[in-house]
């Protein structure tokens, strides 16, 4: 299995800040054969620069500015590894990330993707997600994740930098889709997890560098866009029977993940949207907390959102 070649997409657009990281975190790879290729997605800052100081120890191509699903389309056309992963421009890889995930998809090749733990860095703190023994059986370290959604909705267990892909999947699945703006991602991982086994090793793989601002795209922080949640007919096409159920917790889990943020900025006509798209019955309480704070002014929505958050704030701290 040293022979496999894994290629590793960096889509990057003004990312000249970080990028040098990004790259050298996967040269650094204890794996022997690994390539590296940089999309420049249209950046206007010194990252075409950066990226050519590598001269031929990376492929690097640049585009118009088409966004990160183009950006990481056009690597996955270009690779030449059996195997692929991806990393944003302004994170990193851990040194044994690639070897990690090869093998763990060497044990169980019926899998179509494998993916490890990261560790979240927000200023000075770093956190792992998810925590250690969360996800699989106690004592076991590696193994297929039998009801993937319902574990992805409580679990962070396929954060794009720490996912390693089979190349054939691409042809069977399809690629990233452009027309995405939001959760293009976990839209793929959906495709990907509904129709293949997904394996998961519980250890750290990678490094998530929580920055103000996007290293690949810019986006509005205030999206009403749910379309990378798939309704009830695009689930039964895009998902196995088997999951159906576990799929339904995720849906929920995502759209009330997002009521959350939007009752942030007072947006309670999306937020009665939103809940139209996920079934209350039978209602939780969250959902019925989130449907209620939808019907107040939204000055007075805002207020209750942000003291619920700095109270779980205070409770995070007092437990640590």
């Amino acid at each position: 299995m040293r022979s496999v070649k894994v290629s590793v997409v960096i889509p990057a657009f003004n990312a000249g800040r970080w990028v040098a990281r990004a790259i050298d975190s996967v040269l650094a790879q204890d794996w022997p054969n690994v390539e590296v290729i940089v999309v420049n997605d249209g950046s206007t800052d010194n990252t075409d620069e950066v990226c050519r100081s590598y001269g031929e120890r990376i492929r690097y191509v640049r585009q118009e500015n088409a966004g990160v699903s183009a950006a990481r389309n056009r690597g996955i056309e270009l690779a030449e590894g059996q195997l692929i992963a991806f990393l944003d421009a302004d994170d990193q890889f851990l040194p044994s990330m690639v070897s990690t995930l090869v093998r763990a998809l060497e044990n169980f090749p019926e899998a179509g993707a494998a993916s490890g733990a990261h560790f979240l860095r927000t200023g000075d703190s770093l956190v792992r997600v998810p925590p250690e023994g969360r996800v699989l059986p106690p004592g076991v370290k590696i193994g297929v994740v039998h009801d993937f959604f319902r574990v992805y909705a409580k679990w962070s267990i396929a954060w794009t930098g720490s996912v390693l892909v089979k190349k054939e999947v691409f042809d069977k699945v399809g690629l990233f889709r452009p027309d995405l703006r939001l959760g293009e991602d976990i839209e793929m991982w959906s495709r990907i997890a509904g129709r293949f086994p997904w394996v998961f090793v519980d250890e750290p793989v990678a490094v998530y560098n929580r920055n103000p601002e996007s290293s690949v795209t810019m986006r509005s922080r205030l999206s009403f866009d749910f379309s990378f949640i798939y309704d009830e007919d695009e689930m039964r096409k895009q998902v196995r029977e088997e999951l159906w159920v576990g799929y339904r917790v995720f849906r929920r889990e995502q759209i009330l993940m997002r009521c959350r943020y939007l009752l942030k900025y007072g947006a309670t006509g999306e937020v009665r949207a939103a809940l139209r798209r996920i079934s209350p019955a039978p209602p939780t309480f969250e959902w019925l907390m989130i449907n209620v704070l939808s019907f107040f002014p939204p000055w007075m929505a805002k207020t209750v959102a942000y003291s619920v958050i700095n109270l779980k704030r205070i409770k995070r701290r007092l437990l640590r």
